[in-house]
C-alpha cells in the first residue's frame, strides 16, 4: 500500500469513461453510494460528486468493466476539489480515488 501511495499517477495512461461506480465507504458499510466516473487508469479513477470527499477516506469500489468482469477493489480518496462555473459558483466536486 505504501508503494501505491508513493506512485505518481500523473504519468499513467488515463481513459475517459462514462459509467457509474458504486462505493461502500468503510465508515458507513450499509450504504452504497453512486458516483459518475470521468476517467480511469490502472491505479485510480476520477469521479464527479455533489460534495467534497475527505482525503484519506477509505472504502471499496465496484463497477463492471465488461459484461463478463466485475471489478471490486479497495480505494482511498487522495484529493477532492470544487469545480466552478464561469460565474465563480461551485457547480460540483471532483475527487481522485486511488485503487489498490
Amino acid at each position: 500500500m505504501a508503494q501505491a501511495l508513493a506512485e505518481n499517477r500523473r504519468g499513467a495512461s488515463r481513459f475517459a469513461v462514462f459509467c457509474t461506480v458504486s462505493v461502500r465507504w468503510h465508515h458507513e458499510p450499509q450504504e452504497l453510494r453512486q458516483y459518475e466516473a470521468i476517467d480511469l487508469s490502472e491505479t485510480g479513477v476520477r469521479v464527479r460528486t455533489d460534495r467534497v470527499l475527505p482525503e484519506g477516506l477509505t472504502g471499496r469500489v465496484r463497477w463492471s468493466s465488461s459484461p463478463k468482469q466485475d471489478e471490486d477493489r479497495p480505494l482511498m480518496v487522495v484529493w477532492s476539489r470544487p469545480i466552478h462555473t464561469p460565474d465563480g459558483e461551485i457547480s460540483h466536486f471532483e475527487a481522485g480515488l486511488r485503487l489498490f
